[in-house]
């Protein structure tokens, strides 16, 4: 009689799907209470890790990195297909932000602009949904100009009526406005800058031919778009100041010129929106074939 193993081997157990996989069919780690091999809810007997993941190119469960990072789209994608090769497109590495300040200064006949534009760390722990270059330009504000009146005895304050005899100082737009690359969630996975980007730059066919396909180089792109149109503009071209206008007069000028400021900066994203997210793919017709993406 032969003993098991004389003449063949025995042939392993079988444990299953991935240890990825939960119950459920879930892509998470086994110790998480969804879990399949680990500390959670057990799929399969066995010690954790005598198998393997089935899937070569998916880090296991007890690698180092995975305690700070989560499982790439790649990787989840080669999970859920029992192993089957997921081949990554070819792409650069995204583009290093380097925090920096740009100084905007111009004089003009009427007034002057002194503005910083302050490129920051990207902040990768953000809580919105998907990525998004953020433009603040609320630092930035008309300052440098300030009116006197002929009061009236024991007279606090300026009345609406007030006429204005003199102008002291220049209308300045100053300030120091901020531009910073967020990224955020996705159906509760972290947004990577190295991911591949889903609409405008990152998709047109010449960022594809150039292996520039990843959401870090997207957002640079509005990075640049931003700094480049706020160079290149004024908020205004004059203002209305004047003596003999009353307080009322001199307050509107002012209200008005603080809009052209949000404006400018308004009209700075809009430009960035038809430069960088509506080409290749664009993301208005992204949006309405994906529920749940909402653009920006």
């Amino acid at each position: 009689m032969s003993k098991p193993g004389d003449d063949e081997k025995e042939a392993p157990l079988d444990r299953g799907p991935s240890p990825w996989i939960s119950r459920e069919g879930e892509v998470v780690h086994p110790d998480a209470p969804a879990g399949s091999g680990g500390i959670g809810r057990f799929r399969m007997a066995g010690s954790l890790g005598s198998d393997g993941n089935g899937a070569d190119d998916v880090r296991h469960p007890r690698a180092p990195s995975v305690r700070f990072e989560a499982l790439s789209g790649d990787e989840k994608a080669e999970v859920l297909d029992g192993g089957v090769k997921v081949k990554e497109k070819p792409r650069n590495p995204p583009p290093r932000t380097v925090p920096r300040k740009i100084a905007l200064k111009k004089t003009l006949p009427s007034f002057d602009l002194d503005v910083v534009l302050e490129i920051v760390a990207d902040n990768d722990a953000g809580t919105i949904s998907g990525a998004k270059t953020e433009l603040d330009g609320s630092g930035v504000a008309l300052t440098g100009i300030a009116f006197e009146i002929n009061s009236a005895p024991g007279q606090e304050e300026a009345k609406p009526t007030d006429k204005v005899v003199a102008l002291t100082g220049k209308a300045t737009i100053s300030g120091t406005a901020t531009i910073q690359v967020v990224y955020g969630t996705v159906l509760g996975q972290r947004v990577l800058p190295e991911e591949e980007a889903s609409w405008g730059r990152g998709t047109t066919p010449g960022d594809v031919a150039a292996n520039d396909i990843t959401i870090g180089f997207h957002e640079s792109c509005h990075r640049d778009d931003y700094v480049a149109y706020l160079s290149a503009s004024l908020p205004i071209q004059s203002h209305s100041f004047r003596v003999g206008m009353t307080v009322a007069q001199f307050d509107a000028e002012a209200a008005r010129i603080g809009k052209a400021i949000d404006d400018w900066f308004e009209a700075a994203e809009a430009a960035s929106r038809t430069k960088t997210d509506e080409v290749g793919t664009k993301m208005s017709e992204y949006v309405k074939t994906h529920p749940g993406s909402t653009g920006h």
